[in-house]
């Protein structure tokens, strides 16, 4: 009979809603938004009803797993497995230096308790690289963020609840979440005739259609209709020069920059109306508050890193930040970001050894790492631990990343199920789930109020599955460390040494070391916001009132209420303002005048331009294998408009086959009106193996990364173009006998 209800949060993307659960066995029967949860309050999106298809798949791992000499895997003991490994990863560190060691991933999306545990290890590797999903995404901002505030840790948030005007660019909300409540904030800015909402987006979404707005750009194009908000803002002196002279400097310089661009033009390249782009920029502008959010359609398209900066510099120059409606900081409960300051001593040694690529916020981009191990250089990456990862099919490239991974002398994967990645590994280490552990998200990123939801585990962990902390710490013993001299381990030893740590149950104490040492840091940077959040000290200590706090309030808890003002006690500059001027991106626009003037170019052998990634109702994490939880577009169907498929004589539910320069697939064709002509759009999260009925492991739907190349990316940050790849698209030819 299922059990009383549960309280967990769901671990699909970064916004963790609580939820609650009932369990039958090992299932989870029934699931339910918590309503006691103080950031999603009850809220709960369709995917998250499935997560039994997370917990119980037939892809579970439950032994380590050693490769064979032919080919295939044995199981073998937790001790032997460790033993292994950690000799192999001494001798590669010892003949070849910590160079020639990489980490990649060391926390998915709600999986980040075990992260400090990753670093240590990472430390104890004596390798510098740490490569992660963030660094395919978000590393742009990153790097600007340094630039225009004095750290990569600067990170923003947005007011969008309390906001007036409202831009999403290069996201849908509607169904990639990305903030508390998507849909019900989505509803509510909509319903509102004294409110504004704003699409850019090259696809008629469910966001779109929803807008006030919605400027269909064509795809690759963001930056010139970014541009053309800025030269009407700085044409018509909309800017708020008292925000401007108290907060910041260097903006003459960025006036400059934009003296003289014709918005006529710029507007028409991008495909929209002059007027609609003009009429976005005043309302944005002189909105009693405003934000604009981005995501990947903005990030991992053309002139990416310049897109964010343009939109940086549009809520910055018209005072849309520090107030409440608008764009803010936010503190970070438990780092998830480092600062890679090229100013510090030693930053030219952080360099990789092939491509010569820096880290961003302490991390280094996937898109690179094929190119760091396939290569004759001396200094080559030879080994390579993955945790929760997926990069064999997550990462630009996947016949690039194959050929790669043939090569490490060394490949570990932890992971909860067998997946591609783990299959090309040398050793495979099973990890409980989790909901089987303690665990939490890193991403709780909310302004003014901010939350931390630790999960307690509603199942035992499965048998012959470990945590990845219990894993690192195992490996790290077995390496022979001095753990004490250890920055990261060592502080997390003694703290385990605690008499109240030991009283813990053992689940508990590794993932809760490092939250007593973060809610010290968080106390020491944020006491007032922590106070104002009712943490109240009675002579235990802040921190130690706050730590209790965090690991006893089963839907989460409010640790910290910010004042809007403190946005400004975050930067960085020694001069406490926002430089606004950066001379790289001057010369990005310097380079976008020049493509204004000769126009756009059509490539004639790869006519479409495919956006790969496109989040959907049938897409969630690699972790949903089984494709038996679609209810609909079980196939991740190509979407292309109705003018291209009649040119092409292509019907609705027709295989089609795609072809980029970097490889081919073929893929479902569904007409859609959404879609522009000349552009095509399919999702991420297919394309994986698992069981079938007749026991077979067998692929389902397309794996979009055998479209993308790891060169077609931006010159900055190396993050992949993924929604702006040359493309072209045929029947494939008929089945013969």
């Amino acid at each position: 009979m299922p059990s009383e209800w549960k309280r967990t949060a769901c671990i699909l993307c970064s916004e963790n809603c609580g939820i609650e659960v009932q369990i039958d066995g090992r299932r989870l029967t029934r699931i339910r938004g918590d309503r006691n949860s103080p950031s999603s309050r009850g809220y709960l999106c369709d995917k998250a009803l499935r997560l039994d298809y997370y917990q119980n798949n037939s892809e579970r791992l439950t032994t380590p797993l050693r490769r064979t000499a032919a080919g295939g895997f044995e199981p073998i003991d937790w001790d032997t497995a460790i033993a292994e490994i950690a000799a192999r990863i001494v001798h590669l560190r010892d003949a070849y230096g910590g160079h020639a060691l990489a980490l990649y991933g060391g926390a998915a999306q709600g999986n980040q308790l075990s992260l400090p545990w990753a670093v240590g290890f990472r430390f104890a590797m004596r390798t510098p690289y740490m490569y992660h999903a963030l660094g395919q995404e978000k590393t742009g901002e990153f790097w600007l963020d340094g630039l225009l505030f004095g750290s990569q840790t600067c990170h923003t948030s947005r007011d969008i609840e309390n906001s007036d005007f409202v831009i999403f660019s290069g996201n849908n909300p509607w169904e990639s979440h990305g903030f508390p409540r998507a849909r019900l904030i989505l509803q509510e800015l909509a319903k509102d005739p004294a409110r504004t909402l704003v699409v850019m987006d090259p696809r008629r979404t469910r966001t779109a259609e929803l807008a006030d707005v919605h400027l269909q750009v064509r795809p690759g194009t963001d930056a010139f209709v970014l541009g053309a908000m800025l030269a009407t803002i700085f044409d018509e002196h909309l800017e708020n020069r008292a925000f401007l002279d108290s907060r910041t400097t260097g903006f003459e310089a960025v006036r400059e920059q934009f003296a003289g661009i014709d918005v006529e033009l710029w507007a028409r390249i991008a495909g929209v109306d002059p007027e609609a782009v003009r009429r976005v920029a005043r309302g944005f502008a002189t909105a009693r508050s405003a934000c604009v959010r981005s995501d990947l359609g903005l990030e991992q398209s053309l002139h990416s890193t310049l897109n964010l900066y343009l939109e940086k510099l549009l809520y910055l120059v018209t005072g849309q930040f520090g107030k409440k409606g608008a764009v803010t900081f936010h503190a970070q409960t438990i780092p998830l970001l480092w600062d890679s300051n090229p100013a510090d001593p030693g930053f030219e040694s952080l360099r990789t050894r092939v491509t010569r690529m820096i880290p961003i916020a302490g991390f280094y981009p996937p898109n690179i790492l094929p190119a760091e191990i396939d290569s004759d250089h001396p200094d080559r990456v030879r080994g390579v631990f993955v945790d929760s990862a997926n990069p064999a099919v997550t990462g630009a490239d996947t016949r690039a990343y194959r050929k790669a991974f043939s090569r490490l002398d060394l490949l570990v994967v932890i992971d909860k199920d067998m997946s591609e990645t783990a299959e090309l590994a040398h050793y495979v280490l099973p990890a409980s789930t989790q909901f089987e552990k303690f665990e939490c998200t890193f991403f709780n990123w909310g302004f003014p109020e901010n939350y931390l939801h630790v999960r307690h585990p509603v199942l035992h962990p499965t048998e012959g599955t470990l945590p990845e902390s219990e894993i690192y710490r195992r490996l790290v013993a077995a390496m022979g460390e001095d753990v004490s001299k250890n920055p990261l381990l060592g502080p997390m030893t003694q703290i385990l040494a605690m008499p109240a740590f030991e009283q813990m149950p053992p689940g508990m104490r590794l993932a809760a070391a490092p939250l007593l040492m973060a809610s010290m840091m968080f106390v020491q940077q944020h006491e007032a916001a922590v106070r104002r959040a009712g943490v109240v000290d009675e002579g235990e200590g802040l921190a130690a009132v706050l730590f209790k706090r965090i690991i006893s309030s089963p839907s989460g808890a409010v640790i910290s209420l910010h004042e809007y003002e403190d946005s400004f006690g975050f930067i960085r500059h020694a001069d406490g303002r926002i430089h606004l001027a950066v001379e790289p991106m001057f010369a990005e626009i310097v380079s976008l005048r020049a493509e204004a003037a000769v126009g756009p170019v059509r490539d004639e052998a790869f006519p479409f331009v495919l956006s790969a990634g496109e989040r959907r109702p049938s897409n969630a994490t690699s972790s949903y294998r089984n494709p038996a939880w679609r209810t609909r577009d079980s196939e991740g169907a190509l979407r292309i408009s109705p003018h291209d498929a009649r040119q092409l004589e292509i019907a609705d539910g027709d295989m089609v086959e795609v072809e980029s320069r970097a490889g081919r697939i073929v893929a479902t064709a569904l007409i859609d009106d959404s879609v522009q002509p000349g552009a095509l759009s399919l999702p991420h999260g297919f394309g994986l193996k698992y069981t079938s009925a007749d026991g077979t492991r067998v692929p389902h739907g397309p794996q979009v990364n055998l479209l993308t190349a790891s060169d077609h990316c931006d010159p900055f940050t190396k993050v992949p173009y993924h929604k702006n790849i040359p493309a072209r698209i045929s029947k494939p030819l008929p089945a013969t006998s």
